[in-house]
């Protein structure tokens, strides 16, 4: 009877590709099952990418990498397989557009990409929706955009619109995210480069960041003179709209960054070694930011981060104390005042050398002179320029932020001296953590938009070093150089 039993029951594995049997088993292994457990109608952007239908968000960020890596026409890849993963990322990152995609499939590919989605694609580039806690939305791209649509006449506009329909699949394939949204972005040349001069010179005086940024505005209202009624009246309604922003932002990251460092501020012996309250903050605080540096650009925004934190505190803290005279609380604001004027220089002198190696690259070609595998390293080299001035403009941008922050974390009215310096030191507690973190051995693939600024900034700080050499003095391009040595 066992045998008969035996018998009868062994013949189940072999009826598993039956429609009926294999059905309830499937869902738990299949690769075209959804996060909602249903099945999805097209595996093509899932399989471009390499994962399965119920891949997570941070799966998807690092497969799209690896995968852009890999098939980008600059190391060999086929230039519609790499436009592809392109656009399967940017439906499957959005969670609205993968419902649909999973239900439906897939949809014509967008032949532009429109001022939300750029500004989408540049936040996730650097830190995406994991660092909006810590630093808030990056609005460098939006305004930049908005500002940039104003200004434009309707010729321009739509000269504009023509070159980019005409460009865009060249430029989908032989140039980085950040370098296209560079371009489709820039404003015109006049109506930026007296601000930024005026910002320069505001820096070799050794102004503050709101200092600078107010040279910058004054010198940008003169070119508005040269704009129409609509035009200024339109700008300046844009100008209000960034500063009400930019409020409201800070507003919302001091009190995120209050909740955050609460735990040790109102620890029993906060930042003493044997405190259970501090080891819990600093196990907690350490396994975040191990989490966050998987980020695209999460080392480099820790360090930024990390360094603001470190010096705000320490400002603060010296000041409060009276050390010597004074001499540490004034010595820490002369330190401070040198990192923006150093921030400031790395931002403008990227900016500038980004748009004169454009010019040089325009003129050779219009004279005919590159061949052709000069032309491939020219634009991979200008890929990496465009994409360490994006990221010096974000870096600025972030820094002015979280002084702000800090300043009104530090400051508060009606909260008790004990409290302000618990508050200091938690903030340089964090800090440090995120100075100290590194990108893990092995990480250099997942992280190949990282190393083309790291090799633009080593190219920069040579080039600074013989403009140093040959005329005796300090350039932009040097001081850039040494803005980009200070942060790693």
């Amino acid at each position: 009877m066992a045998d008969a039993t035996a018998t009868t029951s062994a013949p189940a594995p072999a009826a598993a590709p039956a429609p009926g049997a294999a059905a309830p088993s499937e869902p738990t292994t299949a690769r075209d099952i959804s996060r909602d457990g249903a099945k999805i109608a097209d595996t093509e952007y899932y399989d471009l990418l390499g994962v399965r239908g119920d891949a997570s968000d941070l799966e998807l960020k690092k497969a799209y990498r690896k995968a852009a890596i890999k098939n980008h026409p600059d190391k060999g890849g086929d230039e519609e397989t790499f436009k592809m993963i392109g656009e399967a990322y940017r439906v499957l990152s959005d969670n609205h557009l993968r419902a649909d995609y999973d239900k439906y499939g897939k949809k014509k590919p967008t032949d532009e990409v429109g001022l939300k989605e750029a500004t989408d694609m540049f936040g996730s580039l650097f830190g995406g929706e994991r660092f909006v806690d810590l630093i808030g939305e990056i609005s460098l791209i939006k305004d930049f955009g908005k500002a940039s649509e104003i200004m434009m006449t309707e010729e321009e506009k739509e000269e504009l619109e023509a070159q980019m329909k005409a460009e865009h699949k060249k430029a989908n394939a032989s140039e980085t995210p950040a370098a296209v949204d560079a371009q489709k972005t820039e404003l015109p040349a006049e109506a930026t480069t007296a601000g930024e001069a005026a910002a320069q010179k505001a820096a070799e005086a050794g102004a503050t960041h709101e200092e600078i940024a107010e040279a910058k505005r004054k010198e940008d209202a003169k070119q508005k003179q040269k704009l129409s009624p609509e035009q200024k009246a339109k700008l300046e309604e844009l100008e209000k709209e960034k500063e009400e922003n930019e409020r409201k932002r800070v507003e919302e990251l001091v009190q995120k960054l209050k909740d955050r460092i609460r735990p040790f501020v109102e620890a029993r012996n906060p930042g003493d070694k044997d405190d259970s309250e501090t080891q819990i903050f600093e196990r907690k605080m350490k396994e975040e930011a191990e989490d966050l540096k998987l980020e695209s650009f999460g080392v480099e925004l820790l360090h930024a981060i990390g360094n603001i934190y470190v010096m705000k505190a320490t400002t603060w803290i010296k000041t409060k104390k009276h050390s010597f005279l004074g001499f540490g609380g004034f010595m820490s604001r002369m330190k401070e005042r040198g990192a923006v004027v150093k921030e400031t220089w790395g931002m403008l002198g990227s900016a500038l050398n980004v748009k004169a190696s454009m010019d040089e690259l325009a003129r050779r070609q219009e004279k005919g002179e590159i061949p052709e595998d000069e032309l491939r390293a020219l634009e991979q080299d200008m890929s990496g320029k465009m994409l360490l001035a994006t990221w010096r403009g974000t870096r600025f941008e972030i820094s002015g932020i979280l002084r702000q922050v800090c300043d009104k974390v530090l400051n508060e009215k009606g909260v008790s001296d004990k409290v302000l310096f618990n508050r200091a030191q938690a903030i340089m507690f964090l800090g440090m953590i995120y100075k100290a973190v590194q990108p893990d051995e092995g990480d250099d693939e997942r992280r190949e938009l990282e190393r083309l600024v790291a090799e633009a900034a080593g190219k920069n700080k040579k080039k600074g070093k013989k403009d140093k050499k040959a005329s005796g003095t300090s350039t932009p391009t040097g001081a850039a150089a040494a803005a980009a040595s200070s942060s790693k």
